[in-house]
């Protein structure tokens, strides 16, 4: 793998030391990621590729506290997680990382602007006044200003999309987590999302952008580019 220069503006906010993930079924045990070690920062847009089954999926989610890692080591913003209990786990998550799903995994019974109010409901650092405003700001950026007050399956599937991508920058976080976000979307909004999270790495307060996809569009809008072959990553740097 390549090795990485770091930007001195921006922070390393997830390193990973040799991480081994596996499975156990019936017959035999099934290593998914095998003495993976990685770092993000923020300011870069990262794509992580490789074929279906590859383990693309189970590292976003070992990376994003949401699956348990077998042995090595994880830091987020600077902790390290390994003895962690949940309730410190999701508060990390709540803080530090906004997710974005394929499947969005909104809420049908709430409109698009309750949905991106959602997880502030447990943001102690958010009162409850400025919720609303939040809301209607993200929304706003996404260009959904005036679909705020309808509800999920009244709109289209690039809506719901953009609709994800507000929800999960609701508490600010430095990290955002994209599993194929644009995958059922036509390669217009498909290049519409991918500018949209590009831009979102830039200024002094610049994400940390990690996306996985099967696109290759994806290669245009990436700092750098991660393919995960027999449980490896393998890295190659995109910038000039």
């Amino acid at each position: 793998m390549k090795k990485m220069q770091h930007n001195p503006k921006n922070k390393i906010v997830i390193s990973a030391k040799n991480i081994y993930k596996s499975y156990k079924t019936k017959n035999k045990k099934i290593e998914i990621l095998n003495d993976a070690s990685i770092e993000f920062e923020t300011g870069k847009l990262y794509a992580i590729m490789g074929h279906s089954g590859s383990g693309k999926s189970t590292f976003i989610n070992t990376i994003g506290l949401i699956d348990t890692f077998d042995n090595g080591s994880l830091e987020l913003c600077r902790k390290k997680i390994a003895h962690y209990d949940d309730d410190k786990l999701s508060k990390i998550r709540m803080e530090n990382i906004g997710f974005v799903f394929q499947d969005f995994k909104l809420d049908n019974n709430l409109n698009a602007r309750d949905n991106v109010i959602f997880p502030m409901l447990i943001n102690k650092q958010i009162p409850k006044k400025e919720r609303k405003n939040i809301a209607n700001e993200l929304l706003e950026k996404m260009d959904l200003s005036n679909r705020a007050d309808h509800y999920i399956n009244e709109l289209s599937g690039g809506e719901q999309q953009r609709v994800a991508i507000a929800r999960a920058l609701a508490n600010n976080p430095q990290i955002i987590l994209a599993d194929e976000p644009t995958g059922n979307l036509d390669k217009k909004m498909e290049e519409s999302i991918f500018k949209f999270l590009k831009q979102l790495t830039k200024g002094e307060d610049g994400k940390c952008i990690i996306v996985v996809s099967h696109s290759g569009e994806i290669k245009k809008y990436a700092d750098v580019v991660y393919t995960i072959e027999d449980g490896k990553i393998i890295g190659d740097n995109c910038e000039d």
